[in-house]
């Protein structure tokens, strides 16, 4: 399971998804805005729209002590 940070709270996407098209100028393709639903990993007691581009990816890059 992929987890992102969002505000200090360790989040999971929902699966959800928001999108609305953006009227631009004439003759210009529209615009889409995204916004994707989260819920911490622990005590799912709310979910959150969010931007994507507002959430940290989480690694976990932790390296095994050499023997």
């Amino acid at each position: 399971m992929i987890t992102y940070v969002h505000e200090g709270t360790e989040v999971k996407l929902t699966g959800r998804e928001a999108i609305r098209k953006v009227k631009t100028l004439p003759n210009k393709p529209d615009n889409e805005l995204k916004l994707v639903e989260i819920t911490p990993v622990k005590d799912f007691d709310w979910v959150k729209w969010v931007n994507p581009v507002a959430l940290y990816k989480v690694e976990d890059n932790s390296v095994s002590p050499e023997l």
